[in-house]
């Protein structure tokens, strides 16, 4: 530094101070520390004499100092450190006051000032469904699992374990990784379940997340038996006895009581006297819980009894086809049918004689023969007996009357 002066004794040489080095910390973790150097230089042409420094409190502290009473010559320096170490989060600042007999610069204030925040952790989190739901056996379904690092620091995964079968990691890409902030990896989870009925377990996954050291995910899944179509018939199959000339229908339903669509090709395997006068079954596809109907009829031609089978063709498994079997008797109608044998012719009977004659009645039918009073007797003729008027007679059953002439003129 020079001064001009025009009157009087030119000025002598002086000292001048300077100082370089960063104050700024920038962030720093709480319990850590950062150190900033700081170079006191004398850019005058006198010796600059230094002064103790003032002026920090913590978090920041001088932990070096080469400056304080010292004697700096004309270009030369000295040196300082200042440690900046966070207790709080939140930002700090401070000033380093260094004082000197630089004539224009008697305190030089050093700003200094930083940040302090929590330490960067990992942070795990897994994202994915366990729940498989129902899978048949003899197949097998797979979820994904994602792991993701959701912290400020590494994640670093171990391998995981505790999974068994039916259940299996496929593919995982997780065991081993270090995942930085906002990385993420993927493992997948096979359900094969070989039985029916609910199944869990547990995949850990363990890491260096300091509150989550190990993640447990929940796995669930039922085994199922495939899913089958099943074929139920309902009907009278007994048509009983049925007249010659007549005929009788039952109507036969057909409902699915599985759990699949049940396909019904065709309905077949009848013959006379048996025939199949509507159909509703052929060819159609019942879902489950559905059903169809088809009448069959019986109509004799010919007395006995007929037996027959009605086929039904389907998709189910374990009952194609399904026979439905059928019977009923031809029959004719019941009806009385009278019949009357013996006599009555008496011959030749003297005057102030008699004669008998004896008349069955029989029932030669399949029915009841109801006989009314008998008539029509006038002398010489008259009823001695009479075991028949108001009788019931059953088939094959028979009653008698008993005649008597008695002329009284030739």
């Amino acid at each position: 530094k020079a001064t001009i002066n025009t009157v009087g004794t030119p000025p002598g040489p002086e000292p001048d101070i300077s100082v370089s080095g960063s104050g700024n910390y920038g962030n720093i973790e709480i319990g850590s520390s950062s150190i900033r150097t700081f170079n006191v230089s004398n850019s005058g042409e006198a010796n600059l004499e230094i002064g103790n420094l003032s002026g920090l409190a913590p978090p920041f502290s001088v932990v070096t100092d080469n400056c304080s009473g010292a004697t700096v010559a004309p270009s030369g320096s000295c040196t300082l450190s200042v440690r900046f170490r966070p207790t709080t989060t939140g930002f700090h600042s401070d000033t380093l006051v260094i004082p000197s007999n630089d004539p224009d610069e008697s305190s030089l204030n050093v700003g200094v000032n930083g940040t302090g925040t929590t330490a960067a952790v990992p942070d795990i989190s897994v994202n994915g469904s366990g729940a498989f739901g129902d899978v048949e056996i003899g197949s097998n379904s797979t979820r994904s699992i994602s792991v993701s690092n959701v912290g400020d620091a590494d994640l670093v995964i171990g391998n995981q374990y505790g999974l068994g079968a039916p259940f299996s990691v496929v593919t995982d890409n997780c065991s081993g990784a270090t995942l930085g902030p906002s990385g993420s990896c993927t493992l997948n989870v096979r359900f094969t379940p070989t039985a029916t009925g609910s199944r869990s377990d547990t995949l850990v996954i363990p890491s260096n997340d300091p509150d989550e050291s190990s993640v447990y995910v929940s796995m669930s899944g039922t085994g199922t038996t495939a899913p089958v179509p099943d074929i139920s018939v309902s009907g009278n199959s007994a048509f009983g006895n049925v007249e010659v000339g007549t005929s009788s229908t039952h109507t036969v339903t057909v409902s699915n009581t599985g759990n699949a669509n049940l396909v019904i090709s065709a309905v077949n395997g009848l013959t006379a006297p048996y025939s199949k006068p509507a159909d509703n079954c052929s060819g159609s596809t019942l879902a489950p819980s559905t059903s169809c109907t088809l009448n069959v009829r019986f109509s004799p031609t010919a007395t006995g009894t007929f037996n027959e089978t009605l086929v039904i063709s389907s998709n189910d498994p374990d009952e194609n086809p399904y026979n439905f079997n059928v019977s009923g008797t031809g029959s004719i109608t019941a009806v009385p049918d009278i019949s009357v044998s013996g006599s009555g012719a008496f011959g030749e009977v003297e005057i102030g004689s008699s004669g008998d004659r004896i008349i069955n009645v029989s029932n030669v039918g399949n029915a009841n023969l109801v006989l009314g009073s008998v008539y029509g007797l006038a002398a010489p003729f008259s009823m001695l007996t009479d075991s028949c008027s108001g009788t019931t007679l059953a088939p094959a059953a028979s009653c008698s009357l008993s005649m008597r002439f008695t002329p009284t003129t030739d």
